[in-house]
């Protein structure tokens, strides 16, 4: 047996290591350490912090043992070594390092790792590789940061009760089945990616401001009890959410769902949603959030959407939907619209001065207001129903594409004098189709519109002016 660094493992410390969880629920409940306003303080740090400035560093398990006992923090990084077994060990001890607070690990293989005894661990990290038995994390009660991510740590069940400092914790672990964070009041940041977990009570965690959570068996997560959330990641099976407590919103993510409606009428501080991929969302409520500046909601079942109220919203993606009706008067700030694939009629842009980008093919079209919008550089207009059209406005535009509509006779562009890209076959009683001699290119190159990407059927003529 391969064992690092210079201490056996009796066989009661070794039965520790193989308990199915992490930490331990046991007796009365540890308390935090913590003053108030410390937990936020430590987060903010942490985001920011570099452990490998002041750690020492090693690029195998094997040179832990010439590290001084006394060392406070260590790096082992064999993610660019050659040979694979620096990063191997059937039991890593770090019992012997009583003053280590701050482990990191990249793309270790071991069998077991043995914090138990570290009782002034702050932060311990593990990015790749592979721990065989669950890291018993009961005897680190000043543990603040616990990040596995991107390997195979066969947790199951997770225990954190033990640890009450833990401001930040992320855990990405397909066996994970079960987290108790019920006695971890300074909780703030909690990242979950645990496809078997089938539940999340974090009603106990009121400082906390940023969960992410991907779980496919998850139905429902109550958020009610997180005044302070300002980020909301749920990537599950979501059946239902209610965020009318959680009023600090800033961003609201709750892709790939089950939800028929989501209202976010009291998150008024919210910038950006992005609940895509719900196919059953009916019903969304965003009326008067003037903070937002995203919404993305590609592959819903909405078929009315009126964000006339939402002054600052920037980037609307509403693709692959059922929309009928979209309004978007007032959104003077609107830079990028994205609904192509919907069943929309007609969509008056007029009033979004600052768009540069609108795809709005596949829908059915029979007219387009761009009046006004004289920044738009892209418009993909292409399998409509459009017989006339006016871009007289969109001197900016490069790329044009009105592929499979219903335009006929001749079609005057001369005015696009930057127009690189267009697409006008598929028309087939369009006959004559205009454009500028030369564009003007990058840096103010002319270049000549032969060398420019007009496609057209052979039916179409297409002469300069």
């Amino acid at each position: 047996m391969k064992m690092f660094s210079g201490r056996v493992v009796t066989g009661l410390v070794l039965m520790n290591l193989l308990v199915g969880c992490v930490g331990s629920s046991s007796g009365s409940a540890i308390k935090s350490t913590l003053a108030d306003g410390e937990a936020e303080k430590i987060y903010e740090t942490l985001l920011l912090s570099n452990e490998s400035e002041t750690s020492e560093t090693v690029n195998s398990v094997s040179d832990l043992d010439k590290l001084d006992d006394s060392v406070t923090g260590i790096v082992v990084d064999v993610s660019t070594c050659v040979d694979n077994d620096d990063g191997k060990a059937d039991t890593l001890d770090l019992s012997r390092f009583t003053n280590l607070e701050s482990f990191v690990g990249y793309s270790l293989d071991l069998g077991t790792l043995n914090v138990s005894e570290n009782e002034n661990l702050k932060v311990l990290k593990l990015d790749g590789g592979e721990v065989d038995h669950p890291i018993n994390l009961s005897g680190c009660p000043l543990l603040q940061n616990l990040s596995l991510r991107y390997g195979t740590f066969n947790l199951t069940s997770v225990d954190l009760s033990s640890n009450p400092d833990l401001v930040n914790c992320v855990i990405e672990d397909a066996t994970l089945n079960s987290l108790n964070v019920h006695n971890n009041p300074n909780l703030i940041g909690l990242e979950l990616n645990a496809p078997k977990l089938e539940e999340l009570d974090v009603t106990d965690n009121d400082k906390l401001q940023h969960l992410t959570l991907q779980a496919d068996k998850i139905a429902t997560v109550d958020v009610s009890e997180n005044p302070n959330l300002t980020g909301l990641t749920l990537n599950c099976g979501l059946e239902s959410l209610d965020v009318s407590n959680n009023t600090k919103l800033i961003t609201l993510g709750a892709r790939e769902s089950a939800l028929t409606s989501l209202d976010c009428s009291k998150n008024t501080a919210l910038e950006v949603l992005n609940a895509e991929e719900c196919p059953k969302l009916t019903d969304l409520n965003i009326n008067g959030l003037t903070t937002l500046t995203e919404v993305h909601v590609n592959g819903c079942a909405l078929t009315a959407l009126d964000l006339s109220a939402n002054e600052n919203l920037t980037y609307l993606h509403a693709q692959d939907g059922k929309l009928t009706s979209l309004d978007l008067s007032g959104c003077k700030k609107l830079e990028l619209v994205d609904a192509e694939n919907n069943a929309l009629t007609e969509i008056d842009l007029s009033d979004n001065a600052a768009l540069e980008e609108v795809t709005l093919s596949s829908n059915k079209l029979t007219e387009v207001n761009v009046e006004n919008d004289t920044k738009l550089k892209t418009l993909e207009l292409s399998d409509n129903e459009l017989s006339d059209f006016d871009f007289d406005t969109c001197v900016k535009l490069k790329k044009l594409t009105l592929r499979n509509n219903k335009l006929s006779g001749t079609l005057d562009m001369s005015m696009l004098k930057k127009l690189r890209t267009l697409d006008v076959r598929g028309n087939t009683d369009l006959t004559k189709v205009i454009v500028p001699e030369t564009v003007t290119g990058f840096k103010g190159k002319k270049i000549s519109w032969k060398d420019c990407k007009y496609e057209s059927d052979s039916t179409t003529t297409i002469t300069t002016k």
